[in-house]
């Protein structure tokens, strides 16, 4: 491609020639000298004989040739922009032939604001007196034009010269290229290092968006700046520089890798490992360098940071009060400095070593030493610890117990062990004497606990129990179960007829249990609506139903870290029976209108009046949630079971109600106690309670006088429990059957229950067969 002064002295050639053109012109148009105006004479022979109008005719025609010997469109136009003359190429361009364009207006060859534009240009050039240039499009083609102004020898403008050149394929190269750069910017932008170039003064050429981040300034203000002088600390820059010399002179061509501070434009201080290479012209000349630097900085922060704590942790490691090993497989590959003293010997004679190496051929269990240490490796191999005693032999051949910790240490995808070693012989030596001195405290205070087994039983019995009153053998055995599961935080149902004391009990167990610290959380399961027992177990959101405008805490969270009553538990609907199981289950729940779920820690006791096996196979009862609430049932006498109780319950409220009336009783006559012992009390104690309210309400005196139960002469249905209902109808079948269970027709299958919860059953009610 031609250079624009190379492609200006062809234009102005190319105008002169015009030029000559237009003179000749001129002169073929005045008449010569001694020649009258007009005249037709053929012309003085100036050339050695050769007519004046042959030689203009040649000069016109080789003027012409050579204006149509050029690849650019050429044209004259005077002021009006009337076309004087053009070539065959400006001929070509608007599609019609050279002289059919002469005379005619070359505006009109153009769209209106192509013309317009054309005007300007052309009187630009009038006024400025030179020549013009400028770009147009069209057609597809993009077209250099250059309008140069003729003047005549009085400085009017008479004519223009105008030539127009093709440069649609410089445009499309100038696009490519444009395309290229702007692809090869976003390469740079893309790159997540510093690109950077420097002149051979160390300026800035080129940089990257990473390094405008990076360096803490914008694109603009980058270019141009000393990159030395601006980034690098006072105390290392002649080095970095002699570094950039070095390049420049292709005495370091290429760094393969080289590191060094930098300081942003905030003064942070940033750590940059450089690659650099020499740039060259196309003659090979070194112009500067190119550069790409990566931000290392928190690597090496974190670099340092490794190192300092390989550091304390090996300080550490060699400080511990502890022998500790490292073990690759079954081999010691590293230890401290308690190892070589633990075991009297170097590091070389340790490491390489296994832990057979140093014990004996047996353990004091009698396994094989090499044996037992190779099944404890498996185990820790499979991610489990082991913490053991392990009989150890020093290098010098003394044994020795210990405490061994071993644990997996998976290290650069090596599996590794580590071992804590503990010396315990003084501390053998003293349990043993200790174990010694214990064995006769312990024989002693058996001796004086055997002694007063039964009084402490009684006493622990009456403080505990306080509200349950009474002596009988049925009670005292309700009551030592309560003192077995107490302890524990299993489940308990509460077996008995409505007015046992079920609640009582689950008072008693609770008192009795860690949780006692916490109160107990009572709920009657019958006496809620139907609608609102879940939201009273569970809670319920605002929202969360028609009338629900405020968040309620559920009875379940208001017992976390207690214990929770469900008396009448099989009250419940199924969908409650649903939420319940899993809370005992899972320990968790969510609130009625809530998606998140809230885990307790509560202990349950129910309580229930029915017979809930019944009521499982009537389908009224979830079978899972009986099952998981049957863990430790604790069924709760009638009174008519226990009636010897009756005169202390009878003395127990008399002294509980005195209090709250002001009422003293002293003397309650024996005929009213018989009264209390000769009815069967369906009601309970809850009816016994009363009675003996109702007395003394009536008592006027000191004597409580018991009025009797029923009216004189009133007959009284004897009213068996579902318990006792049962336990007959079994009775009956069994002896229908001549005791049979099993097989067809045997007491099982009348009774369309599995042999095996029929032999439950009888172990429950104690049915045996007669002897």
């Amino acid at each position: 491609m031609s250079t624009e002064r190379e492609e200006t002295e062809r234009m102005l050639r190319e105008i002169e020639a015009l030029r000559s053109r237009v003179t000749s012109l001129e002169k073929k148009e005045t008449p010569n000298a001694g020649e009258p105006d007009g005249g037709t004479g053929p012309p003085s022979d100036t050339t050695g004989g050769k007519p004046e109008a042959r030689t203009f005719e040649e000069r016109e025609q080789a003027s012409r040739a050579l204006l149509n010997a050029t690849a650019d469109s050429a044209l004259l136009i005077d002021n009006n922009g009337i076309i004087l003359d053009a070539n065959d190429n400006m001929a070509a361009s608007v599609g019609k032939s050279r002289e059919s364009i002469l005379g005619t207006v070359i505006y009109d060859y153009f769209p209106p604001a192509l013309a317009e534009q054309r005007k300007a240009r052309e009187s630009e050039a009038a006024r400025k007196k030179q020549l013009i240039r400028f770009e147009d499009h069209r057609d597809g083609r993009w077209l250099e034009n250059s309008v140069y102004p003729v003047f005549d020898s009085r400085g009017e403008l008479v004519q223009f010269a105008v030539f127009s050149h093709d440069i649609t394929h410089r445009k499309q190269i100038e696009q490519s290229l444009k395309q290229e750069r702007d692809k090869t910017s976003t390469y740079l932008d893309l790159a997540e290092v510093i690109l950077m170039a420097l002149d051979k003064n160390g300026c800035i050429t080129l940089i990257n968006r990473k390094g405008c981040h990076i360096l803490e300034y914008p694109h603009d203000q980058l270019i141009g700046k000393n990159f030395f002088d601006t980034f690098i600390p006072d105390g290392i820059k002649t080095k970095i520089q002699e570094v950039f010399q070095d390049i420049l002179k292709e005495q370091s061509f290429f760094q393969e890798y080289y590191e060094n501070p930098i300081l942003t434009k905030s003064g942070e201080k940033k750590i940059i490992a450089w690659h650099n290479t020499a740039l060259k012209d196309e003659n090979g000349q070194i112009t500067g360098t190119l550069s790409s630097g990566e931000d290392i900085t928190k690597r090496k922060m974190t670099e340092k940071a490794l190192l300092e704590s390989e550091r304390y942790y090996r300080t550490l490691f060699e400080s511990a009060s502890d022998a500790v090993f490292i073990m690759e497989q079954t081999h010691f590959v590293e230890c401290n400095q308690k190892v070589l003293k633990l075991f009297g010997c170097t590091r070389e004679q340790i490491l390489g070593k296994t832990p057979a190496d140093f014990s004996p051929p047996f353990q004091p269990d009698g396994q094989n030493s090499r044996e037992k240490a190779g099944r404890i490796l498996e185990k820790v191999a499979d991610g489990s610890p082991q913490f053991f005693e392990w009989r150890h032999q020093r290098y010098d051949g003394e044994l020795f117990d210990a405490e061994v910790n071993l644990d997996p240490l998976n290290i650069q995808d090596k599996k590794r062990f580590i071992a804590i070693v503990r010396d315990i012989t003084e501390r053998k030596k003293a349990e043993e004497a200790l174990n010694s001195a214990l064995a006769e405290v312990r024989r002693m205070k058996e001796s004086a606990e055997a002694e007063n087994v039964y009084l402490n039983k009684e006493i622990r019995m009456a403080h505990i129990h306080g509200d349950i009153v009474g002596q009988s053998a049925a009670i005292k055995s309700v009551l030592s179960l309560a003192e077995q599961v107490a302890e524990t935080d299993s489940t308990v149902l509460i077996l008995g007829e409505t007015g046992t004391g079920k609640e009582l009990l689950a008072r008693a167990i609770h008192n009795m249990s860690s949780r006692k610290d916490r109160p107990l959380v009572i709920v009657n399961c019958a006496a809620i609506p139907g609608t609102l027992v879940e939201s009273e177990l569970f809670g319920r959101e605002k929202g969360a139903f028609t009338g629900a405008s405020a968040r309620q805490i559920g009875r379940f969270e208001i017992a976390h870290g207690s214990t929770i009553f469900l008396d009448e538990i099989g009250e419940l609907s199924p969908d409650v029976q649903v939420k319940l199981l899993r809370v005992i289950q899972e320990g968790q729940f969510e609130r009625l209108g809530s998606t998140r779920t809230i885990r307790v820690d509560v202990r349950i006791i129910a309580a229930t009046n029915r017979d809930l096996e019944q009521e499982m196979r009537a389908g009224n009862f979830r079978e899972d949630l009986f099952y998981r609430l049957n863990v430790f049932p604790i069924s709760l006498p009638p009174l008519r079971d226990r009636k010897e109780d009756i005169p202390m319950l009878v003395w127990n409220f008399v002294n509980e109600m005195g209090e709250k009336m002001g009422k003293i009783i002293e003397k309650i006559p024996q005929p009213s106690i018989d009264a209390l012992l000769k009815h069967d009390w369906p009601g309970n104690i809850r009816e016994l309670h009363n009675v003996i309210e109702r007395a003394m309400i009536q008592a006027q005196d000191n004597i409580l006088r018991v009025p009797p139960v029923f009216q004189p002469n009133q007959s009284v249905p004897s009213l068996k429990t579902l318990v006792e209902v049962e336990k007959k109808h079994l009775i009956d079948v069994l002896e229908q059957t001549d005791w049979r269970i099993r097989g067809e027709n045997g007491a099982a299958e009348i009774l369309g229950i599995k042999p095996t919860t029929l032999e439950s059953r009888m172990l429950k009610y104690g049915i045996k067969r007669p002897s």
